[in-house]
């Protein structure tokens, strides 16, 4: 698996103790054991591409060693293959586990991964991989993410085959442009001067560019849209590109900008500063699950052995199978209407079934709505998911709405229901919105672009021309004389363009798009930055940009430039721009350059001049770099009106450290005069820093910071606007052998779109699951027999509120590397610090900004509102005793205190515990112990304490390393009670609680091993227990029988299988309740 992709919660989404995964036994090792009964999520990606899964961990009595240090078993055996010629290694396994149980729930699942690579003959190279998962588990949940990648690849000087999955992207940086996931062939060939390519596939995809307006201080999220679709547009992994005023950006918890592919949302990290004058550029291909599609595509090329001509072509043609629809069905109506529409938007019923599966996880998000029959007409009526219910989950459909006008609809919206957005029937033509929304159609798009490059010394020319035949409605045979575009973009520059030399050149650019041709020449950035036009204009228009330079280096180190150039649409000159640029170099370390644009707009909703130009200074000696820049532009319309901004902006930088900083002050301006004559509107001021320096062999420190403050308006307080945005990511490091001391530090600080937490089930076996809905409550609980797991996600308003969020995350550990007296030599350190705090951005103070510090407040004082909406915080101390005198002593001491608060509730809970362990020739005994205090304030249910303390004496004894016996006693007393009864005497025979667990493990041979065991668990505590008690064991009277084994069986295949029975007596009740059966079985087989 993909090591840095592992994630793992508790179900309940709360944090996990640390961990480290082990890539040698494939499995994760915690700091800590981990409670019994507490469900735990793990997701992950498979190398490779492989489906991300997310498993849960059957509850147990106890997590023992092997359960997260398992015994190697699994290991990918390599044969080769008999033809000696061929230098190929093939490894992997294919696999098939079943599990059942008594209340009748049974899964199949499978799982193949086999690796080829290696030699074919010199210089020819194989590479395959083919991975596939599944099971028959009911459900049709699309996983827009990785599937299992299935590939072969050939590769030889002269010629590359790839066959499976892959991404192909548009061959040249020229007028088109894309991205595209497949299931195909693709083939190029390469004979010496020529090259030429074709591929053949299936594609799910589509690709598109949107462009955001970002906003001071709003880090995220920002949404997907799509073209225009319903729905929440979910991005396929991999394909996403995005750019921030030109600068290509990187996805990743620790890079730029995270992905939620569940919501379709992207949210920048503290790394980026996001302002209102940022155009966000994101490139991406999403499915919509509507047709069948299929690409095919050829590429041809030439290059002259020197390179100085080339010349490239490409040819795409991507369409939708209209007889092989995948989730959209069309009635006979819908067809006729389709048939005669040509390109022409049809309008239709949209409501698409949600299978039962689904219903509890989509019912939190989307209104969910029933056919019903109303007096012989079919209507759609809401009716979301009830938890209280959760076995009625049939015939929901996903509907969407459209405006028709006052009393030309039949539906109106439904006041009385605040989550979502819903529509009820109001009768014929008496609302005003129908569920029709534009029907999906089948589509073709063919393009092609051809692309020649000539490189000689003094004359440098590249053309591209593009065309297009769109077809948007295949089911029509009309045409709409609207199908076929081109486009034309050619560069050339004539001379030297040089600054150290005396040179002289002309430049051209041209640019072309026909009326109906769909992709921008620019995109929003590039035309904004060139032409002074960030709007959005689909009309079908002809367009025209042009533009000349000449430039001249008269002597060594002095340059000028001066250009004019036109943009037109339809013929007509809606912009012009004169630009002239120059740079010197009076002395070596010193430049000096001015870049100026005059835009002169002429349409009539535009008409005006924009002026602006930059003027720089920058010194540069051997360790430091000093930037001094001014900018400023004024902008006036047809009435001379102006509106313009100064800026003034200071660079240093400090090249042995990578430390930059930048400060940037901007004021603003308007009126009728000159910029410098217009009134003063507000200001903004900008401090940007970064830091990356091994400051000694032991310590490496790295971080950015981002200050943006602005205030605009003019007249009174309630005019006048401002915002302040403070980003910090900084990250420390240091580890010493000499002293044997490690730590890691990070601080993150943002601030994003207020956002809250909401509970989404995820329905599960019945009896298997860790919470119940509580109908009383309205809120899901917790319960050891559960139906549901339950994910916390966070889910963002549709307010302008922002919140602050800040995160410090502390870990430390201590070895002993040089010899101390006494038992402090024998002493390992462990410290992991989690502070983690979401607060109202509009709260002030010093506080603040520290993580932690108001929820501790508000932890004081409950009727202290400090504007905290989420907050995790906890300590945890752990010291490793392993005396070196004694090799078979050892022992260890941990404690722990936490507070979290999401939802509804506020939680503090303290946790401490130590162990022993004492080995003597072949018997080993133990003791662990463990005390836990947890209070519960809750708005929606009765607050509530937890008290338990345990300990469990263990006794093992081996026999020839291939048997062992062991048992194990467990005393414990527990208690759940509410504020009021704390206080009360408490018999003690009323919350003691006894458990014995004998048990044996065999290993035969090295070659797997098996184990079983019994327990005896009497709880005598009436109702239904925390799962922080008695060990996760119900109350009452519990027998549970285990039985678990692993075999290898010769060199290519291993046997697997588990049994758990279990059978329960609640306290105060004379029967037993239905015992529960679980088996698995798993076989494997390895080349």
């Amino acid at each position: 698996m993909d090591s840095q992709s592992i994630t793992i919660k508790f179900a309940d989404s709360s944090s996990v103790p640390p961990w480290i995964y082990i890539a040698d036994n494939n499995g994760v090792l915690f700091s800590e054991q981990i409670d019994s009964g507490k469900a735990m999520l793990f997701r992950f990606s498979t190398m490779y591409y492989g489906l991300p899964k997310i498993y849960s961990l059957y509850p147990k009595i106890r997590l023992r060693a092997r359960d997260t240090l398992e015994e190697k078993t699994e290991k990918k055996y390599s044969v080769s293959l008999l033809n000696q010629s061929e230098n190929l290694n093939v490894s992997g396994y294919k696999s098939i586990s079943v599990a059942a149980g008594n209340l009748g729930q049974i899964s199949l699942e499978q799982g193949l991964d086999v690796q080829i690579g290696g030699e074919l003959r010199p210089g020819t190279e194989l590479k395959a991989h083919f991975s596939d998962q599944g099971s028959t588990l009911d459900g049709v949940t699309r996983e827009i993410s990785e599937f299992d990648m299935i590939y072969v690849t050939l590769s030889d000087p002269k010629f590359d085959i790839l066959a499976g999955d892959q991404y192909i992207n548009w061959p040249m940086q020229g007028i088109l442009s894309g991205q595209k996931k497949i299931k195909g062939l693709s083939v190029s060939v390469h004979p010496g001067l020529f090259s030429m390519g074709a591929f053949g596939a299936l594609s799910g995809g589509n690709f598109t560019r949107e462009t955001w307006h970002g906003k001071n201080g709003l880090q995220g999220p920002y949404s997907f849209s799509g073209k225009g679709e319903q729905g929440i547009i979910t991005p396929i992994a991999g394909t996403i590109k995005l750019k921030v005023n030109g600068k290509i950006l990187e996805e990743g918890e620790d890079k730029d900008f995270i992905v939620d592919y569940d919501l379709g949302s992207v949210t920048f990290n503290p790394k980026i500063l996001i302002r209102d004058e940022d155009l966000i550029i994101v490139e991406y291909e999403y499915k919509l699950f509507d047709f069948q599609r299929s690409v095919l595509g050829t590429t041809a090329g030439f290059s002259t052995r020197d390179s100085t001509f080339s010349v490239k072509g490409v040819l795409w043609s991507e369409a939708d199978n209209k007889n092989r629809l995948i989730d959209i069905t069309f009635d006979s109506s819908d067809m006729a209407e389709l048939r005669k529409a040509g390109d022409k938007p049809v309008f239709g019923y949209n409501d698409r079934a949600v299978h039962e599966n689904d219903v509890p996880e989509v019912s939190r998000y989307e209104p969910l709505y029933q056919k019903v029959d109303s007096l012989g007409k079919i209507i759609f009526r809401f009716k979301p998911f009830n938890p209280a219910f959760p076995q009625d989950r049939e015939g929901r459909f996903r509907v969407y709405f459209s405006h028709v006008g006052m009393g030309k609809g039949s539906y109106v919206r439904d006041v009385t229901v605040s989550e979502y957005e819903v529509y009820r029937y109001a009768g014929e033509n008496a609302g005003d919105y129908l569920p029709l929304t534009p029907l999906s159609t089948p589509k073709r798009m063919t393009a092609g672009e051809i692309a020649g490059d000539l490189r000689l010394d003094m004359l440098k020319m590249k053309i591209n021309v593009a065309g297009q035949d769109y077809d948007k409605n295949l089911f029509s045979s009309i045409d709409d004389h609207d199908n076929r575009a081109s486009a034309v973009r050619a560069t050339m520059l004539a001379g030297d363009k040089r600054f150290d030399k005396r040179t002289a050149w002309l430049s051209a650019d041209y640019n072309y798009s026909s009326r109906h041709f769909n992709v921008d020449l620019f995109d929003t950035y590039d035309r904004y930055d060139q032409w002074d036009d960030s709007t959005f204009n689909e009309s079908a228009v002809e367009r025209q940009f042009w533009e000349g330079n000449i430039g001249v280096t008269p002597f060594k180190m002095f340059s000028a430039q001066i250009g004019y150039g036109q943009n037109r649409i339809d013929s007509s000159m809606t912009t012009d721009k004169f630009t002239w640029y120059s740079r010197t170099e009076p002395f070596k370390k010193l430049l000096l350059d001015y870049d100026g644009t005059l835009f002169r707009h002429h349409e009539a909703s535009r008409k005006g001049m924009n002026r602006k130009g930059t003027a720089r200074a920058v010194y540069q000696l051997e360790k430091h770099e000093v930037e001094l820049a001014y900018k400023d532009e004024w902008r006036t319309d047809s009435l001379k009106e102006g509106i313009g901004t100064i800026a003034a902006i200071l660079q240093y930088g400090y090249l042995p450290w990578n430390l930059k900083q930048t400060f940037d002050l901007r004021q603003f301006r308007e009126g009728k005069t000159t910029l410098f004559g217009a009134t003063d509107t507000g200001w903004a001021f900008s401090w940007e820093q970064s830091l990356d320096k091994q400051v000694a062999s032991w310590w490496k420190i790295n971080g950015l910071s981002s200050f943006y403050t602005t205030k605009t308006g003019t007249g009174d307080k309630q005019n006048r606007q401002s915002s302040t945005t403070f980003l910090i990511d900084a990250n420390s490091e240091m580890s010493s052998r000499k002293s044997g001391f490690s730590s890691t530090q990070r601080y993150r600080l943002s601030s994003e779109k207020i956002s809250s937490f909401i509970q989404v089930p995820v329905l599960t076996v019945k009896g298997h699951g860790t919470h119940i809905y509580d109908d009383s409550l309205k809120e899901y609980v917790p319960s050891p027999f559960g139906d549901y797991f339950l994910q916390q996600r966070e889910v963002y308003d549709s307010t302008d509120g922002l919140v602050r969020k800040k995160r410090l995350d502390l870990n430390w550990s201590y070895h002993p590397a040089r010899k101390i007296k006494g038992i402090l030599n024998d002493l390992n350190w462990y410290g992991t610090l989690l502070l983690d705090e979401h607060v109202d951005s509009r709260t002030t103070g010093w506080k603040a900004w520290v993580p932690g510090w108001l929820s501790l407040e508000e932890m004081r004082n409950p009727f202290n509102d400090k504007n905290v909406s989420y907050s995790d915080l906890s300590y945890r101390q752990q010291i490793q005793w392993m005396p070196k005198e004694w090799e078979n002593l050892s022992g260890d001491l941990f404690g722990q205190m936490s507070l979290r608060k999401i939802r509804s509730y506020q939680e503090t809970s303290t946790e401490s515990g130590f162990n022993i362990r004492i080995k003597r020739g072949k018997l080993t005994f133990g003791d662990e112990s463990r005390f836990c205090y947890v209070f519960h304030d809750d708005s929606l249910i009765q607050d509530f304490y937890v008290r338990d303390f345990n300990t469990v004496l263990s006794q093992r004894l081996e026999f020839d390393k291939k048997f062992e016996i062991y048992f194990q006693e467990c005393i414990g007393w527990a208690r759940k009670d509410d504020p009021y009864s704390k206080e009360k005497a408490v018999k003690p025979d009323s919350s003691l609680y006894v458990q014995l667990n004998p048990g044996f493990q065999w290993r035969p041979f090295d070659q797997g091993w098996a184990e079983a065991s019994y327990m005896y668990s009497f709880v005598p505590i009436a109702g239904e227990l925390d799962y922080r008690m008695a060990r996760g064991i119900s109350a009452g009277l519990s027998h549970v029988v285990s039985i678990a084994a692993n075999f290898q069986i010769g060199k290519h295949f291993s046997l697997s299988g588990s049994y758990r029975g279990e059978i329960n007596r609640p306290f105060g009740k004379t029967l037993f309740d239905k015992s529960l059966h679980t088996v698995i079985m798993e076989m494997k087989a390895f080349l």
